[in-house]
């Protein structure tokens, strides 16, 4: 179920401070990772530099890079890592994730790191 909340008291017990801190569990997942793959996609098509030298009227032959391949790390799997996950297994990546939290590996997560021990309590 979505939520957004907002933790202040225990944060400024933490900190010292008054900052609000939120969290937007489920909210929006889907369209953050599109927009972040979007994004991606455009620093490796090198869209920015071709667009730069297009107003300078430049023509260069810029390297474009494929992900296809590439390694893609995610911090944290909740719902925004799983979406990021689910977008790299499209383009045959990589995933590999940390999440000390998750004992499960989720589907399109190739390797799960930093599982939570005794150790680490």
């Amino acid at each position: 179920m979505p939520e957004v909340t907002v933790e202040l008291a225990k944060r400024q017990q933490e900190t010292g401070k008054s900052i609000a801190f939120t969290n937007a569990r489920g909210v929006y997942a889907p369209q953050a990772a599109e927009h972040a793959f979007a994004l991606l996609l455009g620093l490796t098509r090198g869209i920015h530099r071709q667009n730069r030298n297009l107003l300078t009227d430049r023509r260069a032959k810029l390297p474009v890079i494929e992900i296809g391949g590439l390694i893609l790390g995610i911090i944290g799997m909740g719902g925004f890592g799983l979406e990021m996950a689910q977008r790299a297994k499209g383009f045959n990546m990589k995933v590999v994730a940390i999440n000390p939290y998750r004992t499960d590996k989720p589907e399109n997560v190739d390797q799960l790191c930093c599982q939570l021990t005794n150790d680490r309590l």
